[in-house]
């Protein structure tokens, strides 16, 4: 029973946190402390956290980077935050034995991060509210999920403090995330 209450205090605990950081969000109350930071070897770290999930779901993971480093200056936190939820997301929907795609590509002022993953698409109208609050696109998975329709929200708000852009594209069994971040000056 104590590990019960235990396991219960942190789901609420979480959950409580998670709240108030959405009304931070939406009240502009969020301070960014940006950094210069490698945004490569955040993916890196982030990746090997899911390192069962992958195996579990015989996950064909692809990482490709167009070079060794990518310094991007952002909060390293918040971005961090918005990887995990992406790769989270990723696992998630992707199909057993699927595949997932993580591309950095840096330009001349910006560095471009895509997440993609096989699986069922996100409908052309479940994509006009994916950005809001407590929505959920995946309906079959409403009452199990373990999410609470926040983490894409989030995502997008985190990005939209940075100045930066997010977007999605699902198709052809296949959905993929791209967001922009400044490049840190070298």
């Amino acid at each position: 029973y104590l590990t019960v209450v235990l396991n219960e205090s942190k789901r609420l605990s979480n959950l409580v946190s998670v709240f108030l950081d959405v009304s931070r969000f939406e009240s502009g109350d969020i301070e960014l402390n940006q950094t210069s930071f490698d945004i490569n070897e955040m993916i890196r770290v982030v990746i090997t956290s899911f390192e069962n999930i992958i195996k579990e779901k015989e996950i064909n993971v692809d990482v490709l980077y167009d070079r060794e480093q990518s310094f991007v200056y952002a909060d390293e936190l918040a971005i961090h935050r918005v990887v995990v939820n992406l790769i989270e997301n990723a696992t998630k929907f992707v199909n057993a034995g699927g595949n997932i795609r993580i591309e950095v590509l840096r330009r001349s002022k910006k560095t471009f991060v895509s997440v993609e993953n096989t699986g069922s698409e996100i409908s052309e109208e479940d994509r006009k509210f994916i950005w809001d609050r407590f929505y959920k696109a995946d309906k079959s998975r409403t009452k199990n999920s373990k999410g609470m329709g926040l983490g894409l929200y989030i995502v997008k708000s985190i990005i939209n403090q940075h100045g930066e852009k997010i977007i999605i594209d699902s198709r052809d069994n296949k959905t993929k995330f791209i967001f922009s971040l400044k490049n840190a000056k070298s």
